[in-house]
């Protein structure tokens, strides 16, 4: 597994909370044309046209979702099946899974930011050729 994976879990969990914050932006009471006092110039029906726009946002919440979901659960299959440190365990569900900053990450495990981030990517360097099936001898 690499560091990849995780990097894809994060977005995706950050794309499902944009489009959450869209999806309550055309719910939002005042942002309604009926409140503002504007008029609608098209002759479609403003109702139907946030109905619409809703379902396409709710469609591509659950895209995003169902991918989030196989590429966590397979990230965490990997991360209790190999040998992985604890402490890099708490790293990868902190940052990746729970989508802290890496400040609140590092408080958490009782580290700086900087020696959390480091401690990570040093063990994914190391323990590349590990998971590839390669040694140090045959790269």
């Amino acid at each position: 597994m690499e560091i990849s994976t995780f990097i894809t879990i994060y977005k995706l969990q950050k794309q499902i909370d944009e489009l959450s914050e869209m999806k309550k932006a055309v719910y939002y009471a005042v942002n309604s044309p009926s409140l503002s006092g504007i008029r609608s110039t098209s002759p479609a029906d403003p109702t139907a046209k946030a109905f619409y726009k809703l379902q396409a946002i709710d469609e591509k919440i659950t895209e995003a979702i169902l991918k989030r979901s196989a590429a966590a659960s397979s990230a965490l299959r990997w991360m209790y099946t190999k040998p992985v440190p604890v402490t890099v365990r708490r790293i990868l569900i902190n940052r990746y899974m729970m989508c802290l900053s890496w400040k609140d990450t590092g408080r958490r495990i009782g580290s700086n930011p900087e020696t959390a981030r480091i401690m990570l990517y040093r063990y994914f360097k190391d323990n590349a050729a590990q998971d590839t099936g390669t040694t140090e001898k045959q790269a």
